[in-house]
């Protein structure tokens, strides 16, 4: 590189030319799927906010939040089923700030706090009567699937009983249950009449459903909406975000990559403040490691050396990213390692 400012000041005029031409190039076409309904993408998603944090509870409102507006928040739910894992997450989704600035900006989200997050004794009868329906419903269900499969078997069934009986009949009196066993063949020997078959069905449909025990609570493993209360909500107007300049300068690269195209996600995993993938991560690797750096900041060798180390074993570019003071457009500097 060379030494005098002249050289220097071109050479990074032509990395950011060529930065944006490559962000540009990759970036994605059209906003929605073709297979999006263009007015639910419009209707705007509603954001929790909860202890700092922000985030989604609807499974509705998750979807548009990655088909329609590119981004992609953490799930953080453990699944109802199966509460002591942590392999497999859910709903709700937490987003970071940049995301919910965003959204707000363009109209895509409402943000609101819930104004109560204890329940009422009306709430815990409400639970109560919800959790016996269900265990009602689901015990007649598990019910009326059992017989549907006997029913099948009724045949069998009726057979077996008949088999078994003139076992017992044909046998001594000291005979064991070992011995009064009655195997495939001889099932299969046996015949019955229609009148016999009818008769198991009938007393199969008489059969009472199983009573579930206190701690066999059937729960949905994906619920949206609650089956209780409809909770009340107050509406924030205002979002006081970014504060500080660092939070600026993350929120101002965060919106132009956005808006390029891209989709973005926390890098604290690979020691930058984001990733940047081409498209889905559910279908594509991440092509950077986003920096977010002051414009007045220098970064030592050791630094630079250190975040194209990790780059390289990662297969990735190291993009750093800065905001002067008076503006609003980033410019970029990409780097990689160079073998000589």
């Amino acid at each position: 590189m060379a030494d005098d400012e002249g050289s220097n000041q071109m050479m990074q005029e032509q990395e950011e030319q060529r930065m944006a031409d490559d962000l540009n190039s990759t970036a994605c076409i059209s906003n929605v799927d073709n297979s999006t309904d263009a007015d639910r993408c419009i209707s705007p998603i509603q954001i929790e906010s909860s202890n700092d944090g922000f985030l989604i509870f609807d499974l509705e409102d998750a979807k548009i939040l990655r088909s329609c507006h590119r981004m992609v928040g953490t799930a953080i739910g453990t699944s109802p089923s199966t509460p002591a894992q942590n392999d497999t997450l859910t709903l709700p989704l937490l987003l970071f700030a940049e995301q919910v600035a965003v959204l707000l900006e363009y109209g895509y989200a409402r943000l609101v706090r819930l104004l109560s997050t204890h329940p009422t004794d009306k709430d815990r009868n409400l639970y109560e009567h919800y959790l016996t329906q269900q265990k009602a419903q689901v015990a007649e269900t598990l019910h009326k699937a059992r017989i549907e499969e006997q029913l099948q078997m009724a045949e069998k069934i009726a057979k077996g009983r008949l088999a078994k009986k003139l076992k017992v009949k044909s046998s001594s009196a000291g005979a064991t249950s070992k011995s009064l066993k009655v195997s495939d063949a001889e099932v299969s020997a046996i015949s019955v009449t229609e009148e016999d078959i009818e008769a198991v069905r009938r007393e199969l449909r008489l059969t009472k459903p199983p009573v579930l025990a206190d701690d066999a609570v059937p729960v949905e493993t994906c619920l949206t909406t609650s089956p209780l209360f409809s909770p009340d909500y107050d509406h924030i107007d205002v979002f006081d975000f970014p504060r500080t300049p660092q939070q600026r300068i993350r929120f101002t690269v965060f919106r132009d990559l956005w808006r390029k195209g891209y989709y973005l996600t926390p890098g604290v995993k690979f020691g930058c403040d984001f990733l940047v993938y081409p498209g889905d991560p559910l279908k594509f690797h991440a092509t950077c490691m986003a920096i977010c750096v002051k414009s007045d900041e220098s970064l030592t060798p050791v630094e630079l050396a250190g975040y194209s180390r990790v780059a390289t074993q990662v297969k990735k570019t190291v993009l750093i990213c800065s905001v002067a003071p008076d503006s609003d457009a980033p410019y970029y500097v990409s780097l990689n390692w160079w073998k000589g």
